[in-house]
């Protein structure tokens, strides 16, 4: 029979960049010749993160060390990452999440005639570049009126997860002719957007965009196979289960959709196995 073990962070591991550029490792980023400090359970598991810090190792780009005793498989196991026969639940909470908004970032605007980064006071919907009330997906949505179009394109998105960790995502906006509605949505959960790229419309007479989040959660821990073990809205267990998208793709660490979605007025509860 499997032991539940409810985890703190585990142990940790110290990286130092030996380099004078700028390294992703384990799905955040150290500046030269800098050391960043990050949980030990965040390279196990992970179908890239160990071979890809092996390689930065190899290459003398960086150095690793684990803060803490060295442990046989079975003590790492209960401490830093799920092994067989021994299980860690994580428990999430949400309360009173608000609802989807199209515009929390920015507000409706013409789709621009060239590339275009909106940042700053540039993202000027009620949120802008304030952090969301949860790490949530983020969508864009395009309009057009009679005679209008949008080219689509790619979307550039940069802001921090919920880790507080930088993260980019490319988002493909679809094309649409006149008359129409079109929302797209990252499969990723930002807890903060920083700026966004619009790609250049060549329509001639371009519709507009919204910028805002959606209804999908990120998960605080990575969630990289199975599903919820439970879960609850306003502490009863839904008639429909939440639809799960796993780490490996939906970054960084999975999002959960729950069937009543948010509105501010519901509480979600889930437990999961962290992998």
């Amino acid at each position: 029979m499997a032991t539940l073990v409810f985890p703190n962070t585990g142990r940790m591991l110290t990286i130092t960049n030996r380099t004078g550029k700028i390294l992703g490792v384990l799905g955040t980023t150290v500046g030269p010749y800098n050391t960043k400090t990050v949980p030990l359970r965040k390279m196990l598991g992970h179908p890239t993160y160990m071979s890809s810090l092996e390689t930065l190792i190899a290459n003398g780009e960086i150095t690793a060390q684990v803060i803490g005793d060295v442990l046989s498989s079975d003590d790492a196991g209960k401490l830093d990452a799920p092994l067989s026969g021994e299980l860690w639940v994580s428990r999430q909470i949400w309360t009173n999440p608000v609802a989807a908004d199209v515009d929390a970032i920015k507000t409706s605007f013409t789709a621009p005639a060239a590339d275009t980064t909106y940042s700053g006071t540039d993202l000027d919907g009620a949120t802008g570049t304030g952090e969301f009330d949860y790490a949530r997906t983020v969508t864009i949505k395009g309009t057009t009126g009679g005679g209008e179009a949008l080219d689509g394109g790619t979307a550039v998105i940069n802001g921090l997860d919920i880790d507080d960790q930088p993260m980019q995502v490319n988002l493909t906006l679809t094309a649409i002719g006149e008359n129409l509605t079109q929302t797209d949505e990252t499969t990723a959960a930002f807890k903060q957007i920083t700026s966004v790229l619009i790609p250049a419309d060549a329509s001639g007479s371009p519709g507009a965009y919204e910028i805002g989040f959606g209804v999908k959660m990120g998960l605080m821990r990575p969630l990289t196979q199975g599903g919820l073990l439970q879960e609850t809205t306003d502490n009863a267990v839904p008639a429909t289960a939440a639809t799960v998208v796993l780490a490996g793709s939906a970054e960084p660490n999975g999002t959960v959709e729950f069937d009543t979605a948010p509105d501010g007025a519901h509480d979600y509860i889930v437990y999961f196995i962290a992998s």
